[in-house]
């Protein structure tokens, strides 16, 4: 199973993609969610697992992001997030997640949100260094890096 994931904001460009992202995905092998924060985020994942208990391969969270967050996900829980994904049926040391939100790959002061989530997920995690368009599930992400 794969995911991709966006928040429920109002941001403008956001809106476009989760209008685009939530017709894509069931079309493309893809399961499309939709969350309010990283608690309901983990809370449909989990739900989706009891579900459907196939492995999941990849996460996608598409957001907005810098060196300390991707949306919801930021250094003051990226570890209990990760952890708390980690626990979930389906999800191992295999499963890939991308943070795909811009420069969430970056160092920042020595923290950096895409490295402190692998160090808790323990598993392959993906973050960008630069400006980010695209998604890495459609294979239409660009990054430029500034």
């Amino acid at each position: 199973m794969r995911i991709i994931a966006v928040p429920r904001d109002e941001n403008d460009v956001l809106t476009d993609e989760r209008l685009r992202l939530s017709v894509w995905a069931p079309a493309s092998d893809w399961t499309y969610l939709e969350y309010a924060d990283v608690f309901d985020l983990l809370a449909q994942i989990s739900a989706l697992q009891a579900a459907d208990p196939r492995a999941v391969i990849e996460i996608e969270i598409v957001a907005h992001g810098n060196p300390a967050l991707c949306d919801d996900v930021s250094l003051g829980n990226a570890a209990v997030v990760a952890e708390s994904l980690r626990r979930i049926a389906g999800i191992s040391k295999t499963t890939t997640v991308y943070l795909s939100g811009c420069n969430t790959g970056l160092d920042f002061n020595g923290d950096c949100i895409g490295r402190s989530f692998a160090a808790a997920f323990e598993a392959p995690v993906f973050g960008t260094r630069g400006y980010l368009a695209g998604t890495h599930a459609e294979q239409t992400e660009q990054c430029v890096a500034s």
